[in-house]
């Protein structure tokens, strides 16, 4: 059997789709199986999977904010390289790992990460919400079977866009096993290219945009005692995405750029120090599909303070701090709970690593293999 899959979200700097698509994809192949791999970049089809950390960044337009014919043109080149590449070999079935589709002779399967493009439209920009009403939906009926990655945006699918349960999957998202404790020497050598000592920082990781709610972050941060963030500053870690001008000058406002630290995208390889060497990984996102830095945080044995969000909270069960997307006091408090409580760190630490046990390439890739296998019969 031959499964061609875009591999399109690999070229850029990991994100939590390229992790996806990587991790899935790479744990696929050690399971033994009839599926042979065809990657589809764009300019290239190939069995090979490339790790985000050695390609080259996407073309500087999609890195702006490209306007509707940018979009448009975009969609219809890739479609028709798309369609050159695929038509003429013996492919059983076609998987589009990022929300739109590509035309194809045969089977199709989609993997819907989420729909914070429905929730939130104010944190998308303009071009990309038309991009969507106009290749998004028109394409569902192209779609076999549909995957998702929690039971929340598997509900959602069933009620915004009229998807019967009977054609989802949730394969839930796993974690490497690169994400482990860190201590000692190891942790010092990584923290120290950063200027940052251990158990002396709060950490935020992901991209820079408004759907994670870093306003509300700096300004949870912002009411802490001075005392207090002159020894905890808060790392940002994560591409800028739009609006981040906005977010400069709420920094300045704030009254507070002197205890936050960006260190813009950093090496995946790095990850595991920060969160180890975290008080804690505060994420209080608005909307998520799944949500793995909090993942891999607890993995790491870092204590978790995230918002009770959607799919956040099949992520974190009882093991973080969950509070409303919308309270600033309530995440004030629960920071300051964290750096004032050994005890309760030490306890959400080893909650955490059992917690995190539960998540794994190997079941998300077993999973995805099912859904193969139940399409093409």
């Amino acid at each position: 059997m031959r499964v061609i899959i875009n591999g399109i979200p690999l070229l850029k700097a990991r994100s939590g789709i390229g992790t996806y698509v990587y991790y899935n994809f790479s744990t696929m192949r050690e399971i033994e199986s009839d599926w042979n791999q065809y990657f589809y970049y764009g300019s290239q089809l190939t069995t090979k999977i490339k790790n985000p950390k050695s390609v080259p960044g996407f073309p500087k337009w999609k890195q702006k904010l490209p306007d509707e014919k940018k979009y448009f043109s975009y969609r219809y080149l890739s479609d028709a390289v798309f369609g050159l590449r695929t038509r003429f070999k013996k492919f059983n079935l076609y998987h589009e790992t990022d929300h739109v589709p590509m035309p194809f002779q045969g089977p199709t399967v989609l993997t819907v990460h989420d729909l914070s493009f429905v929730h939130y439209p104010e944190t998308h920009p303009k071009a990309r919400l038309w991009y969507l009403d106009k290749f998004f939906y028109p394409r569902l009926n192209w779609v076999s079977h549909f995957i998702t990655v929690s039971v929340a945006i598997q509900k959602e699918i069933m009620e915004y866009l009229s998807i019967p349960q009977s054609k989802i999957t949730v394969t839930p998202l796993g974690v490497s096993n690169q994400f482990r404790p860190y201590s000692g020497g190891d942790l010092n050598c990584f923290l120290g290219k950063y200027g940052l000592i251990s158990q002396s920082f709060f950490l935020y990781v992901g991209a820079i945009e408004p759907r994670k709610n870093l306003s509300l972050l700096l300004r949870a941060y912002a009411a802490l005692p001075s005392s207090l963030r002159k020894k905890n500053p808060l790392v940002l870690v994560g591409g800028s995405g739009w609006l981040m001008e906005e977010l400069d000058e709420q920094i300045q406002k704030l009254q507070i750029d002197s205890t936050i630290l960006k260190l813009g995208y950093v090496p995946t390889g790095d990850l595991p120090a920060l969160y180890s060497g975290a008080v804690a990984l505060i994420y209080p996102s608005l909307y998520e599909g799944f949500g793995l830095p909090p993942l891999e945080a607890m993995a790491c044995g870092t204590p978790v303070i995230t918002s009770n969000a959607t799919a956040l909270q099949e992520v974190a069960g009882n093991v973080a701090i969950q509070v409303d997307p919308y309270d600033v006091e309530g995440l004030t408090e629960a920071i300051h709970l964290v750096i004032s409580s050994p005890e309760i760190r030490e306890s959400m630490k080893r909650k955490g690593l059992e917690r995190a046990k539960c998540f794994s390439w190997r079941k998300t890739a077993a999973q995805t293999l099912n859904v193969y296998q139940k399409v093409i019969s």
